[in-house]
C-alpha cells in the first residue's frame, strides 16, 4: 500500500513538472 502511494506521489510530481515545462 505504501509502495503504491509512493509511486502515485512520484507520478504526480513528474506530471506537475511536465505540465510546468510544457507551459514554460
Amino acid at each position: 500500500m505504501g509502495k503504491l502511494q509512493k509511486l502515485q506521489k512520484k507520478t504526480k510530481s513528474n506530471f506537475t513538472g511536465q505540465k510546468s515545462t510544457t507551459a514554460s
